[in-house]
Protein backbone atom coordinates (compact mmCIF):
# COMPACT_ATOMS: atom_id res chain seq x y z
CA UNK A 1 0.00 0.00 0.00
CA UNK A 2 1.58 3.00 -1.04
CA UNK A 3 1.03 6.46 0.97
CA UNK A 4 -0.02 9.13 -0.93
CA UNK A 5 1.47 12.13 0.39
CA UNK A 6 -0.73 15.37 -0.15
CA UNK A 7 1.38 18.56 1.49
CA UNK A 8 -0.56 21.16 2.70
CA UNK A 9 0.13 24.41 0.74
CA UNK A 10 2.21 26.67 3.09
CA UNK A 11 0.82 29.27 4.42
CA UNK A 12 2.54 32.46 3.98
CA UNK A 13 3.31 33.86 7.72
CA UNK A 14 1.39 36.52 9.44
CA UNK A 15 2.49 39.76 9.28
CA UNK A 16 2.61 40.40 12.98
CA UNK A 17 0.93 43.83 13.72
CA UNK A 18 2.64 45.51 16.57
CA UNK A 19 0.22 48.37 18.07
CA UNK A 20 1.71 51.39 19.84
CA UNK A 21 1.97 50.30 23.48
CA UNK A 22 0.33 52.53 25.49
CA UNK A 23 1.84 54.07 29.18
CA UNK A 24 0.24 52.88 31.76
CA UNK A 25 -1.46 54.62 33.84
CA UNK A 26 -1.54 58.61 34.51
CA UNK A 27 1.28 60.46 32.33
CA UNK A 28 4.02 62.18 34.28
CA UNK A 29 3.73 65.59 35.45
CA UNK A 30 6.12 67.78 33.78
CA UNK A 31 8.45 69.26 37.25
CA UNK A 32 10.09 72.54 35.42
CA UNK A 33 13.14 71.80 37.63
CA UNK A 34 14.63 75.18 36.94
CA UNK A 35 11.98 77.01 38.72
CA UNK A 36 12.26 74.61 41.96
CA UNK A 37 15.79 75.73 42.00
CA UNK A 38 15.31 79.52 42.07
CA UNK A 39 13.06 78.78 44.91
CA UNK A 40 15.27 76.38 46.75
CA UNK A 41 18.13 79.20 46.14
CA UNK A 42 15.13 81.89 48.19
CA UNK A 43 15.64 79.24 51.31
CA UNK A 44 11.72 77.98 50.61
CA UNK A 45 11.47 74.19 52.22
CA UNK A 46 10.38 71.36 50.39
CA UNK A 47 6.26 71.62 50.84
CA UNK A 48 6.34 75.04 49.77
CA UNK A 49 8.48 74.26 46.49
CA UNK A 50 6.18 71.11 46.11
CA UNK A 51 3.24 73.66 46.36
CA UNK A 52 4.36 76.63 44.40
CA UNK A 53 4.87 74.10 41.32
CA UNK A 54 1.54 72.26 42.17
CA UNK A 55 3.12 69.01 43.08
CA UNK A 56 3.31 66.53 45.41
CA UNK A 57 6.51 66.53 47.72
CA UNK A 58 6.64 62.85 47.01
CA UNK A 59 6.81 64.15 42.95
CA UNK A 60 9.43 66.46 43.49
CA UNK A 61 11.61 64.29 45.59
CA UNK A 62 11.26 61.48 42.31
CA UNK A 63 11.97 64.04 40.26
CA UNK A 64 15.14 65.09 41.66
CA UNK A 65 16.36 61.91 42.31
CA UNK A 66 15.95 61.18 39.03
CA UNK A 67 17.62 64.30 37.40
CA UNK A 68 19.95 65.00 39.72
CA UNK A 69 21.12 61.34 41.27
CA UNK A 70 20.39 62.60 44.72
CA UNK A 71 18.22 63.20 47.09
CA UNK A 72 16.35 66.19 47.76
CA UNK A 73 17.84 67.25 51.04
CA UNK A 74 21.45 66.57 49.40
CA UNK A 75 20.26 68.49 46.76
CA UNK A 76 18.72 71.84 48.15
CA UNK A 77 21.69 72.18 50.40
CA UNK A 78 24.21 72.29 47.40
CA UNK A 79 21.17 74.90 45.91
CA UNK A 80 20.93 76.87 48.95
CA UNK A 81 24.26 77.18 49.71
CA UNK A 82 24.47 78.99 46.09
CA UNK A 83 21.46 81.16 47.05
CA UNK A 84 23.66 82.01 50.06
CA UNK A 85 26.65 83.11 48.11
CA UNK A 86 24.37 85.36 46.02
CA UNK A 87 22.90 87.02 48.92
CA UNK A 88 26.15 87.67 50.57
CA UNK A 89 27.43 89.40 47.42
CA UNK A 90 24.37 91.55 46.94
CA UNK A 91 24.73 92.72 50.94
CA UNK A 92 28.15 93.35 49.99
CA UNK A 93 27.67 95.11 46.97
CA UNK A 94 25.01 96.91 48.81
CA UNK A 95 27.79 98.51 51.30
CA UNK A 96 30.23 98.78 49.48
CA UNK A 97 28.92 99.87 45.98
CA UNK A 98 28.39 102.63 43.15
CA UNK A 99 26.11 103.99 46.11
CA UNK A 100 27.11 102.29 49.54
CA UNK A 101 24.19 102.21 51.95
CA UNK A 102 25.17 103.02 54.94
CA UNK A 103 22.60 100.55 57.39
CA UNK A 104 23.95 97.82 55.48
CA UNK A 105 27.57 98.75 56.16
CA UNK A 106 26.30 99.30 59.82
CA UNK A 107 25.03 95.48 59.45
CA UNK A 108 28.04 93.68 58.18
CA UNK A 109 30.69 96.09 60.18
CA UNK A 110 28.50 94.14 63.57
CA UNK A 111 28.23 90.89 61.27
CA UNK A 112 31.83 90.62 60.79
CA UNK A 113 34.03 92.96 62.97
CA UNK A 114 32.20 92.04 65.72
CA UNK A 115 31.32 96.14 66.26
CA UNK A 116 28.18 97.00 68.15
CA UNK A 117 26.51 100.14 69.57
CA UNK A 118 26.98 101.02 72.78
CA UNK A 119 24.89 103.04 75.15
CA UNK A 120 25.80 104.70 78.04
CA UNK A 121 23.13 104.47 80.67
CA UNK A 122 22.04 106.96 82.52
CA UNK A 123 21.27 106.05 86.08
CA UNK A 124 18.94 108.11 88.35
CA UNK A 125 20.88 109.65 91.44
CA UNK A 126 20.62 107.09 94.26
CA UNK A 127 19.13 109.11 97.67
CA UNK A 128 21.04 108.80 100.31
CA UNK A 129 19.54 105.68 102.69
CA UNK A 130 18.58 106.54 106.36
CA UNK A 131 18.68 103.83 109.02
CA UNK A 132 17.53 104.21 112.12
CA UNK A 133 18.70 102.01 115.07
CA UNK A 134 18.91 101.99 118.70
CA UNK A 135 17.84 105.72 118.79
CA UNK A 136 20.34 106.54 116.23
CA UNK A 137 20.10 107.88 112.60
CA UNK A 138 22.92 106.87 110.15
CA UNK A 139 22.99 108.51 106.96
CA UNK A 140 24.96 106.07 104.27
CA UNK A 141 25.47 107.06 100.42
CA UNK A 142 25.27 104.82 97.86
CA UNK A 143 29.21 104.36 97.73
CA UNK A 144 28.98 103.87 101.42
CA UNK A 145 26.83 101.28 101.63
CA UNK A 146 29.05 99.79 98.73
CA UNK A 147 32.36 99.83 100.61
CA UNK A 148 30.78 97.74 103.71
CA UNK A 149 31.80 94.73 103.92
CA UNK A 150 29.02 92.34 104.23
CA UNK A 151 27.94 91.73 107.86
CA UNK A 152 29.50 94.70 109.14
CA UNK A 153 27.52 97.90 110.41
CA UNK A 154 28.29 101.64 110.34
CA UNK A 155 27.95 103.66 113.81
Amino acid sequence: MAYYHNPRPKKEPKQIIEKPKLPMGRPKKIVDLNVAENLAKKQLLQAEIAAILGITVETLNSRISDEFNETFSEWRTRVCAAGLGKLRESMWDQAVGEKPNTTMQIWLSKQYLGMRDSFEEEKPPIKPVMIVWQDKTIELSSTEIKELPEGETKE
